[in-house]
């Protein structure tokens, strides 16, 4: 069996068989790739969720300025027409209160 001596110079009476040495390369570039694999994978992940806070705040933003402009209408509508507001109020809250009734009917 042939013999060598440690790749990294360092000086030793001791001789290792080739093969583990060509062993330890073959492991070391897999650890390499794996690593340079789990790197790209890691980036890709932290772009997407990147994007995708991005995306939620604007569209949160959105929803709120949506939310805002009912309200405003909804304001201006009752200022408008009191009677009216008040007349969909009353039919709203009779029918809320007889879909959650407990009476049988």
């Amino acid at each position: 069996m042939s013999t060598a001596s440690k790749p990294n110079g360092a000086a030793s009476n001791e001789q290792v068989p080739e093969f583990t040495y060509k062993l330890s390369g073959i492991a070391q570039s897999a650890l390499d790739q794996a690593t340079e694999k789990v790197g790209k994978a890691e980036g890709s992940i932290r772009e997407s969720v990147s994007a995708s806070s991005d995306a939620i705040s604007d569209n949160a933003e959105i929803a709120g300025l949506k939310m805002e402009t009912a309200v405003n209408k909804t304001r201006y509508m009752i200022a408008k027409r009191p009677l009216v507001a008040a007349g969909v109020a009353f039919a709203a809250g009779f029918l809320l209160t007889s879909l959650t009734s407990d009476k049988k009917s």
